[in-house]
């Protein structure tokens, strides 16, 4: 198995009760066996903001991959949301932003960029094969025989 430099993370946006800490610790978890790897992230409400904020606790290195521009991907959250979520994520970590406009393809071509650079696919997913980019994200992953560890969500 090669060296695992880069580790690319997908979630659930709506998750169940207790996840928060399930997310934690698989991410102190993985970090642990990876020290120094770059993480990347969608950068959306739900697993994916919970894996950045574990992460910078830890010091370790966040890039966001945005499927466009940070205005727009967060257009439907709380201003809470996007207040202490984007507005903190933006100052913290490398971003890559990959189209300026809404675009719903936008969504598939981040996940595809991220598993195109990862050495390892952390999943947090309820394992439900239809319905969910996470879905889709592992199903890139197993295409491209990236290793996939897979945290069930519940």
């Amino acid at each position: 198995m090669r060296p695992v430099r880069t580790i690319a993370t997908t979630g659930h946006r709506a998750l169940p009760h207790g996840a928060e800490w399930h997310i934690r610790a698989g991410v102190r978890e993985i970090a642990g066996q990876h020290p120094g790897a770059v993480w990347l992230s969608g950068g959306a409400i739900g697993a994916d903001t919970i894996v950045v904020d574990a992460l910078l606790e830890r010091d370790e290195r966040v890039e966001l991959v945005l499927p466009f521009d940070p205005l727009i991907q967060s257009a439907r959250w709380t201003w809470d949301q996007k207040w202490t979520q984007m507005g903190h994520l933006l100052t913290v970590a490398d971003v890559h932003v990959l189209t300026d406009h809404y675009d719903p393809a936008a969504y598939n071509k981040r996940n595809q960029w991220m598993v195109d650079r990862a050495d390892l696919l952390v999943a947090f997913w309820n394992g439900h094969l239809r319905g969910s980019g996470t879905a889709n994200t592992v199903r890139m992953a197993d295409r491209a025989g990236l290793p996939v560890i897979w945290f069930p969500m519940r």
